[in-house]
């Protein structure tokens, strides 16, 4: 977990037989890719990162706006670097760095699992209450306890 500032973020380590960053594709096959995905997989709204080359930037905008912006939700863009900036999608790493940081993963005793919720913490009965400009979440079920 890095807990720098107030965000605590998972890494999640995924070995590959090939080299996942340099096979990703165009900014445009990324595009392609979250559309299939949006319009003939899911119900609700994928979320994808796409990484764009400064040579595909205009072209990609182009094609956002005029074939997918009535759909367009849970896309991000950054440029395609070396990670220069923290937290990055896909971040290419050593097979000895990749071996380091498993070595170094927590253990997760998935069987475990089902002791850490024991009830249903969903709250399925909030809604927003607006008045004028600015609203509020308020749980609408009675609560005994205040």
């Amino acid at each position: 977990m890095d807990k720098s500032a107030a965000i605590e973020v998972a890494r999640m380590l995924i070995e590959r037989g090939f080299n996942l960053v340099a096979t990703r594709g165009t900014a445009k096959d990324m595009l392609k890719d979250w559309h299939t995905v949006k319009t003939a997989w899911t119900d609700h709204n994928p979320s994808v990162t796409i990484e764009y080359r400064p040579e595909e930037f205009m072209a990609l905008g182009a094609e956002l706006y005029n074939d997918h912006w009535d759909i367009a939700q849970g896309l991000s863009f950054l440029p395609r670097s070396e990670h220069v900036y923290a937290q990055a999608p896909y971040e290419e790493i050593t097979k000895e760095e990749y071996e380091k940081r498993a070595a170094a993963f927590p253990k997760i005793d998935w069987e475990s699992l089902s002791k850490y919720e024991l009830q249903d913490s969903t709250k399925s009965s909030q809604t927003f209450a607006c008045s004028g400009n600015s609203c509020e979440v308020v749980d609408i079920e009675a609560d005994d306890n205040n």
